[in-house]
Parts: structure tokens; sequence; C-alpha cells
């Protein structure tokens, strides 16, 4: 083709002939030519053979129409979302492209534009790729529409070729709507049999359920497996319908094991047939313990897999203790006591055997304890004391006399007492001794318990020159005595002067010189060593500020030792609360060192003597509950108090003849409390914790094993 009146051309296309014989058979050719509008083209034909055709050819043109082609490109339908419908999120645009014109192409941009609810506007864009003839459509896919806004879109989509001749009908402008979708809360259910659960539309509206209901919230109460669904409509009519899966499960069936215990013993109860278990307060295991005043049913609930519950009961029967008892026995030492237990069908008092009573030979007060067994197999432990009263000690002053003179003889520590041919006083006298004597005594107390000693009456020729040194304390005003047995006898200290004794405070150790003359002018020397000491310290070893009337003996004991007990009720070195009653006691104690002068001093101490049976504690009124755990012990136990209110508080932990074994004192709060005492070095046995809080106290028992 030329555009410049024949001087050049431009090839335009290549046509491939059609061979044929008869000259009315042609091909038609359509050649199109772009970017010439308003030109006056000329054509030229050129043939050409190709090689191997054979000989000549002939070129036929039978006519050529030159015309213009038109580019009309619309879109014909909007397919999703149609106008005026409902869809859904993440739906597909779909529209159809159809070729309006008279020529073909391709590549042809597509556009679409999405407003309303969706803010801000989304644009999406595509390319026709397929050639397009006239009046050919082709269905194309823009891209997805993502939204979760609900109502009315509205949107434009529209073509847009560069070279279209007539753009009024490419564009569609139409409104959609997007459905409000509904759903079904909670989105997977479990069910347990013979229940219901709740189930919640949420979105939408005009619901519809397929049970029948029509309400948002609705009680599904299924009796097996299957499936509920909600159909609902929005605003703009927009249908949507929602499943839900309801799993129907079987409750767990729950099994109880009963027990039964002895009062103050633990039961244990055990439950079967389910996954978890909740005994309430008793925790949350298989089985649970606890040591009720009386029979007792608790309740376990169990629990599946699934969450669904069965519930059992299950009882721990109480069984009576034994209404035991036992009697105690006083003996005098080296007597056999005789301890009787009632109230049991069997009886273990250890190694003493299985009968109802035993006879002991104790050396010391001493408390036995008795296993009493009842007819239902429950045991409880009773005590029964055997009371040893020891020996009167005896006291004789076993005089040194001259030869030929009385000896006066005195004895204490008893009650009665008897020097055989000599007498039945404390004192008696012997006239005109004339050598050593050895008198049997036999004394006997309150108690008839008996002690026997000989009192010995020693026998002095006279002369030598008989001296004795001194060991004082410092501070302490001494004698110090010759004596030779001869009367008449003069004797010479030096500086302190004549005279058979001389009153001395050295303040330290002194040997003093003297003489003794007979009346026959003879003399004797000698010396008397005098040692000077420091003064002791006299203490009465620790003991319990307060002890229940129900504790026969208390033992006495303080340093330095070797001093004696005194005050009412004391006995040696035993105090009697139960004989003292009830009140405050002064106990004291003196000591004075043998052989030495000055040496002494005493100590004093007032105890309290309460009534605090050991059945009840209702006299301490700031304590809602005491216990002693565990008892019978063996390393430790633990006191459990629960306090109304914060105070102070006293634990004094002794054995049955009075011993104090351990002591704490402690500040307490209100509420639960605990103190612990170690008694792995504690020999088995019976004893009391006393506890003491300003004038309120108890007395309670323990064993260890």
């Amino acid at each position: 083709m030329s555009n410049d009146c024949g001087f050049s051309f431009e090839h335009v296309r290549t046509i491939t002939g059609v061979t044929h014989t008869a000259s009315n058979l042609f091909k038609n050719e359509k050649v199109l030519i772009k970017g010439r509008k308003g030109l006056t083209p000329i054509f030229r034909f050129v043939g050409k053979y190709s090689v191997g055709s054979g000989g000549d050819y002939f070129v036929d043109i039978d006519n050529i129409n030159i015309y213009n082609d038109t580019n009309d490109f619309l879109v014909s339908a909007v397919l999703n979302p149609a106008p005026g419908s409902c869809f859904k999120s993440n739906t597909d645009i779909k529209v159809v492209i159809k070729n309006n014109g008279t020529s073909f192409q391709t590549n042809i941009p597509v556009h679409a534009e999405f407003g309303g609810i969706i803010t801000p506007s989304v644009k999406f864009s595509a390319i026709e790729t397929d050639t397009l003839f006239p009046g050919q459509s082709d269905t194309i896919t823009l891209g997805q529409l993502s939204t979760t806004d609900f109502g009315a879109i509205d949107y434009k989509i529209y073509t847009d070729f560069k070279n279209e001749d007539n753009r009024s009908n490419d564009t569609i402008m139409a409104t959609a709507f997007s459905t409000e979708p509904v759903m079904i809360f909670p989105d997977d259910t479990i069910v347990c049999k013979f229940e219901c659960t709740n189930l919640f539309a949420l979105g939408s509206g005009n619901h519809s359920w397929s049970d029948g209901q029509a309400t948002i919230l609705i009680s599904a109460c299924p009796t097996e497996t299957g499936i509920y669904w909600v159909a609902a409509s929005d605003a703009n009519n927009c249908p949507d319908t929602a499943y839900q899966r309801l799993k129907v499960v079987l409750p767990p069936t729950v099994t109880t094991a009963d027990d039964s215990a002895c009062k103050g013993a633990f039961g244990t109860l055990s439950a079967s047939g389910a996954l978890s278990y909740d005994w309430g307060s008793f925790g949350t295991n298989k089985k649970m313990s606890d040591n009720p005043a009386i029979t007792t049913a608790y309740t376990v609930i169990g629990t599946n897999a699934y969450g669904c519950k069965d519930t059992g009961t299950a009882t721990i029967y109480v069984k009576d203790l034994p209404m035991a008892s036992a009697s105690n026995d006083s003996v005098c030492e080296g007597k056999t006591a005789t301890l009787i237990a009632s109230g049991g069908l069997w009886y273990n008092w250890g190694v003493h055997g299985n009968n109802p009573f035993i006879n002991v030979n104790a050396t010391k007060t001493t408390k036995y304890p008795v296993e009493v067994i009842g007819a239902n197999g429950c045991k409880t432990v009773v005590f029964a004391t055997a009371a040893v009263r020891q020996k009167p000690a005896i006291i004789v002053n076993n005089p040194v006399v001259c030869i030929g003179t009385s000896a006066l003889l005195n004895a204490s520590g008893g009650v009665t007492y008897n020097w055989g041919t000599y007498g039945t006083q404390s004192s008696v006298n012997i006239p005109n001794v004339m050598s050593n004597l050895s008198i049997p005594l036999t004394v006997t107390d309150q108690f008839a318990c008996t002690n026997s000693t000989n009192a010995l009456v020693t026998v002095k020729q006279g002369a030598p020159l008989n001296l004795k040194d001194v060991t004082m304390c410092k501070g302490a005003t001494a004698s110090i005595t010759a004596n030779t047995y001869v009367i008449g006898a003069i004797y010479d200290w030096g500086i302190l002067g004549t005279g058979q004794t001389k009153s001395i405070s050295p303040l330290v150790s002194t040997t003093y010189n003297v003489t003794a003359t007979d009346p026959n002018g003879c003399d004797t020397k000698g010396q008397v060593k005098v040692t000077v000491k420091e003064k002791l310290l006299v203490k009465i070893d620790e003991l319990p500020f307060t002890v229940c009337d129900n504790i026969r003996t208390l033992n006495l004991t303080a340093q330095p030792n070797g001093g004696y007990f005194s005050g009412v009720n004391v006995s040696f070195a035993t105090f009697y609360p139960k004989i003292g009653q009830i009140g405050s006691h002064k106990i004291y104690y003196t000591y004075t060192e043998e052989n030495s002068i000055g040496c002494n001093g005493s100590d004093s101490f007032e105890i309290v003597v309460k009534n605090c049976k050991i059945s009840s504690i209702q006299s301490m009124e700031n304590v809602e509950s005491i216990k002693l755990a565990p008892n019978p012990f063996n390393t430790q136990f633990k006191v459990s108090l629960n306090l109304k209110n914060q105070s102070n508080y006293s634990f004094t932990l002794i054995d049955v003849i009075g011993h104090v074994i351990d002591r704490k004192v402690q500040d307490l709060n209100s509420g639960e409390n605990e103190i612990y005492f170690s008694t792995q070095d504690l020999p088995a046995g019976a004893y009391y914790l006393n506890v003491t809080s300003g004038e309120e106290s108890i007395h309670l028992p323990l064993i260890k094993e």
C-alpha cells in the first residue's frame, strides 16, 4: 500500500492464494489497516510463486471493497455479583465482555470499582487476552471481592479500549448486597445425654432453627448426635444458614466403696467409673480420708473426659471406743503393786502380759499404759499408776563422846523410831559410854514405809589433841576448836587468845596454831587449817509455773546437789500437787555443804496447782480447739491451736514423775497456730503437755512409742 501516490509502497499482508481450476473459486481476504484514517491509499498486488510450484501462476482479483471498521467493546452482563443480588464475602467478580464492533481485537482492558459500604472504594482491573471477533462474547474474572461490611455495595464495571469508537455503552452501574452471615455459638459443642446446651445465633435476623424454635438463643436438648441449623435473613432480605454439630455423650457411672473406722481414726473412701473426682473440701483424688466423730455420708462428683458428671455417695461408719478404765496402786519401795484394767474384751499391757490385771515391782512411781480392745476391734489406751513411796531417808547425829560420858542420839526422817532396847523416841540418851557402839535403828514414815540403819557412838580417849580443819566460805564466821578430851585442859591460840574454841572470819585460807595443856600441864601442839572458798550460788532447777491437780508427784532438783527441799506438801525432793490442792505453793531449797561453814544458801519457787481436767478445754476461754498429732508419737509431735485472739502461751513437756523435758514460750496469733516438739531422744513412755496462758492451763497426755 502507498500513501504517497505510488512513489513508495509498504507491505501490508501476504496472502496465500488458492490453487484452483475453476475460475469462479475465490478466497475472501480481509485486510485490516490501522492508523490510515483520512488518507487515500493506493494498493498494489504482487504475485509470487513458491519454489517447486511447477510453473506459472495467476492472480485473479474479483473485487476490492475498502471500508472503515469500528471498535466497540462493552460489558454486556455482570454475572457475579449480579445487580440487585445478595452475595457473600470472598466472591469472584465475573463479567461478560462483548465485541460490538466490526473489527476483531485482543487485550481489551476491563475495570471494576466498588463503593457504597466499602470505604474507601476498591478497584479491580483485568485484560481480556482472548481475541474477540465481531459479535463474540467472553466471561472473565476480575478478582475476588472481600469485605467484612454488610449492606448495599454500589459498583461500576466498564471496558477501557484505547481506540474505541463508541464509549456510550461501555459501562454497567448497579447495586448488590453483601449478606450479613449468621453463625452459631459455640462453634463446637458436646452435650451430655439428658442435659441441654444453649445455642446462640450471632448475626442477621428472622431466625428459624431446625427444631422449630425462632429466637436468637435456644436451649438444645438432643438425645443423639446430630446437626442443628439456623436460617436467617438480614435487613436487605439476604438469606444465610449456619450449621452446628452436637455430639451427645453418655455421663459416667460413679461407683463408691464405704469404710468403717474407730472413733478418732481415719476411714478411707474410694470412687470409680469416672476420669476425675470432686469430694468437695476433701480433695479431687480417687480416694479421700477423714476422721468424723459420727457416722457420716460423703458426696463425690465424677466427671468423664467430656465433662459429663455423675454423683455418688460413700459412708464412713464410726465405731465407738471401749469404755476403758484402769485402777492405780500405791506401795512402798520394794513391794509389789497390782494394777487392774476394765471395759474391754482384750487387754495389752505390752511386756507385762494380756490379763486384765498385772503385778509389777517398780523402783519408782511409774505409769503403765494398757491398750483396751473392745468387741468391735476398736482400741483405746489408758494408764494405771504404780505409786512407789521411797524409803524414809534417815538422818542420825552419830555422836562422839568422851569415855564414860553419855551419848545423845538424834534421828529424823520418819514418824516412828525403834532403837531396840534404847526406846522408840526420835532422841535417846545412852549414859556412861565406855566403848564405841553400833545401835540398830528402824524408821517408819507416814506411809508405813520403813528403812533401817545403825547409829554410831564413838568414844574418845582424851589426849592426844584433837583438831579439825575447817572449810568455810568467804564472809562467814567459823569456830575452830581444840580438844584433848581432858577435863580442865587449857588451849592457847596465840594472837587469838586462850580458850578451846575461837571465832574466826578470814578472807583467805589461813593456818592457826594451838597449844593444849591438860591439868597435868602437858602440852600438845597442833594446827588447824582453815580453807576459805567462794560462796556458792544456790538455784532450784526449772519447774513449770503451773501444774494440774491430777499430777500425783513432781520431782524437785536444784544446784548444787545435796541440799534439801521444804515447804507445804514437800517431802524430801518431791512436791505432791494432789495433796496440796488448788492454789499457790512456795517450794524452798536449802543447801549446806557438809563440813563447810557458811557454805550454804537457799532458793524458792512459787508454783500454782490448778484444776485442769484432761477431758475439757472449756476453762481456756481463748481456745477454740487444741489437738496433739500424732499421738502416740515417735520423733516429734505437733500442737495445733485455734485461738480467738492473739496471746502468749507456755508449753511445758513433763514426764510422769514431774521432770521438765522441754519448754516453749511463744506469742501466738488468732486463728490456727502450730508448735512442734522434737522428741527423738526421749525414751518410750507416757508424758504430759502443760499449756498455760495467764491464769489458765490445761494438761494433755501423750505416749511416746
